[in-house]
């Protein structure tokens, strides 16, 4: 019998160096540690965690939060919000073969601070061009898979041989969306950008994007990921404050998550049909709200009057409602 209840998210404020499967590792390895002490101290017999996700991976060179879920979290990961918002520094005069400053340099160009002064009034006036629905080409090093193979995997190999052949590197473009684009500070040749957008969309393939725009050689230097989500960095922790944690005290529940999703409560004779996976319809609600921070667009949890998580739905149009994962089964 479980006496603690693992199902939740934790927020990590993830440092450089490090990729997101090396999170989610260390955070089970470190949960299941404190929880091994919690039940041996306390005499109880509970579970351990047995699989963390997380809602989007951040490149090893970037910092800022991620959002890993445990065990039944992992199942809503889905239907969180999609937004994402970062903080990206931008070296100009440089570009790489990776669109960072961890790649071998391919174009370089100095500048003196007239020029740069001139650059910077170049890349704002673009940045109109990405914003909204913007096809965009992930970077050849980069998570995607090409025939079953990481593309970064990939072009390691090429470069060893022969870096021109990167170009040999195909990645589809696929369509990502980019809210607000802002100049918010620039020094010498580094400009920093504040970029909300959705998830997927690559801030190195924006940048590049833009250089490629105005012919001017740029490349992501620092990237700090400050939203994920709509969970903000101020609420993630260190690896170490997790570890010196006395207690779970870092797990953000399950429930308090759903409760932030936008909501529907249904009659009772209503019940049975939404647990066993039956979609629903107006007439069946006794409330709606659609204030949810955390739900993606269009998604419900489904609750009874006791405010009971009963289900995930989908609706367009407020009057029909399917249901798209079941939280209380029968």
């Amino acid at each position: 019998m479980n006496y603690i209840n693992l199902n939740g998210f934790v927020l990590i404020n993830k440092v450089p160096g490090f990729s997101t499967t090396n999170y989610s590792e260390k955070i089970k390895k470190i949960i299941n540690n404190k929880l091994r002490l919690i039940y041996s101290r306390e005499g109880l017999i509970g579970d351990l965690v047995e699989k963390v996700g997380h809602t989007g991976s951040l490149d090893p060179f970037a910092s800022g939060v991620i959002v890993l879920a445990i065990n039944d979290a992992t199942k809503v990961i889905q239907f969180l919000s999609k937004q994402k918002r970062y903080i990206a520094e931008v070296l100009i005069g440089i570009s790489t073969d990776t669109y960072d400053i961890s790649g071998q340099i391919i174009k370089q160009q100095r500048y003196t601070k007239q020029e740069l002064s001139k650059i910077v009034d170049l890349i704002s006036s673009s940045l109109i061009n990405f914003i909204g629905k913007v096809e965009q080409t992930p970077p050849p090093f980069s998570a995607k898979k090409i025939k079953g193979k990481r593309a970064y995997q990939l072009a390691r190999e090429i470069s060893q041989h022969n870096t021109t052949l990167l170009d040999e590197i195909k990645l589809k473009k696929h369509t990502v969306y980019i809210e607000n684009i802002t100049i918010i500070n620039q020094y010498k040749d580094r400009l920093v950008l504040e970029v909300s957008c959705s998830e997927g969309t690559y801030i190195r393939s924006l940048v590049n994007d833009i250089s490629n725009l105005i012919d001017i050689p740029l490349t992501l230097s620092f990237l700090v990921r400050t939203n994920s989500n709509n969970f903000e960095i101020s609420q993630s922790y260190t690896l170490e404050e997790v570890k010196n944690s006395e207690n779970l005290n870092f797990l953000l529940p399950l429930n308090v998550v759903l409760d932030n999703f936008s909501k529907v409560v249904i009659q009772d004779r209503y019940i049975f049909r939404v647990r066993n996976g039956h979609s629903f319809s107006k007439s069946s609600i006794i409330a709606l709200n659609k204030n949810g921070l955390f739900s993606d667009k269009n998604i419900f949890t489904v609750m009874d009057k006791k405010r009971n998580h009963l289900a995930i739905a989908y609706s367009d149009n407020d009057i029909n409602f399917k249901i798209k994962r079941v939280l209380m089964p029968y």
